[in-house]
């Protein structure tokens, strides 16, 4: 302003037109707070859009399109890949969904070698 490169405006507050963002509130009870909204959801307390609003700050609506497009993502991998193996697509989609499961821990005995 001083300079002249801006027009002088001295009755214009900044901080009106300013504002501060804040992080995400962040709690330990996360895990137990999410649950409740789940198990309201599925006890018919609340509605999906509330629910989804709730977990992922979007509306049922936008939740659903993002899980329909990564469906279709994953099932035009699924083809590609059976069709380059000769696989049926049911034998690939099996073995994928046997790859991301959680495995039980060893009950082989560690030995050390001396």
């Amino acid at each position: 302003m001083e300079n002249g490169d801006i027009p002088r405006n001295d009755n214009e507050m900044l901080a009106d037109l300013i504002s501060m963002t804040h992080p995400a509130e962040f709690t330990l009870d996360r895990k137990y707070e999410n649950q409740i909204v789940l198990d309201n959801y599925n006890n018919g307390i609340s509605t999906l859009n509330d629910t989804t609003t709730k977990l992922y700050n979007r509306s049922a609506d936008d939740t659903l399109d993002i899980q329909a497009q990564e469906q279709l993502k994953f099932l035009n991998k699924v083809k590609e890949v059976a069709e380059k193996t000769g696989l049926e697509v049911n034998t690939v989609m099996q073995s994928w969904r046997n790859q991301n499961k959680p495995t039980e821990p060893s009950t082989i005995p560690l030995t050390t070698t001396e």
